[in-house]
Order: C-alpha cells, then sequence, then structure tokens
C-alpha cells in the first residue's frame, strides 16, 4: 500500500491521497511536494484523507494555510477532503475551514 498517491486530474489540480497520520516528519514531505507543485504550474491542491488519516503538525496546518494565501486568486485553491471527525474539529477549532475549503468525505 503506498501511503502518498499523486493523481494529477488536470494540467492545474495536484491530488494527494493520504492513508495514515500527518505528523511533523511527514508534513515536511508533502509541503515539499506541494511547492514543487506549484512551482510547474499546479493552482488546485485537494489532501484526501482516509478515515483513519490525521493531522498532527501544526507546522503543516499552517503551511496548508499560506498556501491558500499564496495561491488565493483561484477559490478553494486548497481542499481537505476527509471523513475523520477529529481532523474535521482540529480544523474548526483553528479556524482554518474559514480559509481551506473541507469537504466531509463519506
Amino acid at each position: 500500500m503506498q501511503d502518498e498517491l499523486n493523481t494529477p486530474s488536470g494540467a492545474d489540480m495536484l491530488i494527494i491521497e493520504i492513508e495514515s497520520e500527518i505528523d511533523r516528519t511527514k508534513a515536511e514531505g508533502l509541503a515539499a511536494r506541494i511547492r514543487a507543485a506549484v512551482r510547474n504550474g499546479k493552482k488546485k491542491i485537494l489532501l484526501k484523507l482516509s478515515p483513519e488519516a490525521s493531522i498532527t503538525s501544526a507546522e503543516f496546518l499552517g503551511f496548508l494555510a499560506a498556501a491558500q494565501t499564496f495561491l488565493g486568486e483561484v477559490a478553494d485553491s486548497v481542499k481537505i477532503s476527509t471523513a475523520n471527525p477529529v481532523t474535521i474539529d482540529l480544523l474548526r477549532m483553528t479556524c482554518l475551514e474559514s480559509l481551506l475549503a473541507i469537504a466531509e468525505a463519506e
């Protein structure tokens, strides 16, 4: 099983599927991949988190907020799709739901 899978679905979108916890170590790699994608012309980022996946890195949350601000001219530039209630609550508690597009997956 591959933990992260890039599935380009168009010239301007990067989709990353995540199966496990995004801790600080994993966050560094994901941030580097997202920065590279933006440099290569991607305008939208979709993080598809499995029900078991969660975000435990405050640095990664900050990076996502900065990425949305940088890509801000495109509506819903950074989107997170998750069914994990802990992750959804975290995004709401940190007020990131007002900045990032959150899709509650089934």
